[in-house]
């Protein structure tokens, strides 16, 4: 009993090394995770007042340790579906004002590479910042609903009123298209330990082209190898 006294004092005293690689063990090589989150990203062809369209975000993604602190990681995800509704002119020369509605949807996939820097070591939290790129395949799909179009003219009586003139009926149509980009991106969260090996890790990640348009917030589970 006397001998075990020593052993479990350093365990109390040190949780960290209990749950996490001891200093002697060889560093982490590899990593691996999997995660979902929430995927928000900023739609040019969507109105004005609501151009931000949400939904789920998984991914996998694997690191190569350079160094206790050092990290290259490769994601792969999908930014699932997502939509928002918009409009187009009618085109109708004698009514500028007349509009067609349509609905935009959007399937996002994406490649990212990047390098992290992660604080602290054997440790049971470790927080990191990662600096990158992503490349993404966006699939557009643009779905105009049968529908009737008004066709306006201002009032022979009173010209400061705009009345409907007629409606004029317009087919359904469905286009779709897709479009490959690549933008920067940082990134910040943390990694914490709950086996030697096991780790929960959640960040927030945002990427900007000539402004931001892509944040995602993902958390996820991995092993260290």
């Amino acid at each position: 009993m006397r001998s075990l006294l020593p052993l479990l004092l350093v365990v109390a005293l040190h949780p960290a090394t209990a749950l996490c690689q001891s200093p002697s063990s060889p560093l982490a090589r590899v990593d691996i995770s999997a995660s979902i989150g929430s995927f928000g990203a900023k739609r040019a062809e969507a109105l004005e007042y609501n151009r931000w369209t949400h939904s789920l975000f998984g991914s996998v993604a694997g690191g190569y340790y350079w160094s206790d602190h050092l990290k290259t990681e490769l994601e792969v995800a999908s930014g699932g579906r997502a939509e928002v509704p918009a409009s187009e002119s009618a085109g109708f020369p004698e009514s500028p004002l007349s509009s067609i509605y349509l609905e935009h949807t959007y399937r996002t996939l994406s490649v990212s590479i990047g390098q992290s820097y992660q604080f602290g070591r054997n440790a049971l939290f470790h927080p990191f910042v990662t600096g990158g790129l992503d490349i993404e395949r966006v699939r557009h799909e643009i779905d105009r609903p049968a529908q009737s179009v008004a066709v306006y003219a201002r009032s022979p009586v009173n010209p400061q009123v705009v009345q409907v003139i007629s409606q004029i009926p317009i087919p359904a149509l469905t286009r779709t298209g897709t479009d490959v980009t690549t933008s920067p991106y940082v990134a910040a969260g943390f990694k914490a330990y709950f086996t030697e090996r096991g780790f929960f890790r959640t960040d927030l990640k945002v990427s900007a082209g000539s402004e931001i348009d892509r944040v995602i917030w993902r958390a996820g589970f991995g092993v260290d190898f």
